[in-house]
């Protein structure tokens, strides 16, 4: 499959490119470029090699850019809450508006499968000891979960038998990346296994394992259906 993925030079992108071309896809990705300065460190094992990649504003990309693509991995957006809070204008332009945008023209350049990184703040603060699940209500809190919201409620209303969204609500991924986002606020973080090193590395794997499986050639796994009343899975990934 071509896949076009978006926030190819991020967090979970630089590890998720390779993943997927490891399973012998053909990867195009797509970034600003602004934090590739922020390489931590070089491990052969994690990124073996990295795609042609693009770089430019998600709020421009044209559909030339889609051409004779399968499948879209969109992960580039205003990552974090503090940061969306800076200007929620500027944030429901990027994060919500060109979202949007780039599902449209992936339906209308004939791409098959949208898979969007939503997250699992759009549930707010939730209230009992009860999980979270896919018929809770949300109840986002900031401009960066209010356009997760927005982004799954637009996205999903273009499904059809030839174009299949699916959202990950993923929980925070968190431990080093060859890609590290210094610039991020440092949250407190509870762990509860003997060796901490070895649980960050399976979750941020797991977030990009996630990805390309929903990604994956067979559409039977997270696929959507487009039958009167029906609506795209979302495959929700819980914190600790």
């Amino acid at each position: 499959m071509k896949l076009f993925v978006t926030g190819v030079e991020g967090y979970i992108g630089c590890l998720l490119a390779p993943f997927l071309t490891a399973r012998g896809h053909e990867v195009v990705g797509f970034d600003t470029g602004y934090y590739r300065d922020g390489w931590l460190f070089s491990d052969r094992t994690l990124v073996p090699d990295f795609p042609r990649t693009i770089n430019g504003d998600i709020r421009e990309i044209h559909p030339e850019h889609l051409r004779g693509v399968d499948a879209i991995v969109h992960m580039a957006e205003l990552s974090n809450d503090p940061l969306g809070e800076n200007d929620p204008e500027l944030t429901f332009q990027i994060n919500h508006q060109a979202s949007v945008r780039l599902a449209e023209l992936a339906k209308a350049a004939g791409v098959k499968r949208f898979v969007y990184t939503s997250s699992c703040s759009v549930y707010g603060v939730a209230d009992g000891a009860e999980p979270m699940t896919e018929p809770s209500p949300v109840s986002p809190q900031t401009a960066y979960a209010k356009c997760k919201t927005l982004v799954e409620r637009d996205v999903s209303a273009m499904a059809s038998p030839e174009f299949s969204p699916t959202f990950l609500r993923n929980a925070t991924a968190y431990g080093a990346s060859p890609r590290m986002r210094f610039d991020i606020s440092e949250q407190p973080v509870r762990r509860r296994c003997d060796h901490p090193k070895d649980r960050n590395d399976q979750r941020r794997h797991a977030v990009a394992a996630a990805g390309a499986r929903a990604g994956h050639l067979r559409g039977d796994c997270l696929c959507t259906r487009s039958a009167a009343g029906s609506r795209p899975r979302r495959s929700i990934q819980r914190g600790p």
